[in-house]
């Protein structure tokens, strides 16, 4: 049962396939068009420049805050990606190298 084919449901229920990482570009963009929108209305409300230029400035550090905080989660589901591609490819080469590694340690 160590093929490298994916079990689709199977692999969904019991955790081994990650659904958010396509859930984070759609996720990215709402919150993304709610910190644009929520601080060009705030803008609007106020009449003062500085409340203006603030949420402006605003505007423009949440949405790197936000593309940093998603970039991070994504990285953290690539990882898991690239360390199962890992283990399922090296499953196989590395059991021989263990026994080695067993009986030297043996010896």
């Amino acid at each position: 049962m160590h093929d490298n084919q994916p079990r689709g449901f199977t692999d969904f229920l019991s955790f081994r396939s990650m659904m958010t990482p396509l859930f984070i570009q759609p996720i990215w963009l709402a919150g993304s068009a709610f910190l644009i929108l929520y601080g060009l209305i705030s803008s609007l409300v106020s009449g003062d420049f500085l409340q203006i230029l603030g949420a402006l400035v605003g505007i423009a550090f949440g949405l790197v805050i936000w593309r940093v905080c998603c970039e991070l989660l994504l990285t953290l589901f690539r990882m898991h990606d690239a360390l199962d591609e890992i283990r399922k490819g090296d499953e196989h080469e590395l059991e021989p190298a263990l026994r080695d590694i067993e009986t030297s340690q043996a010896a």
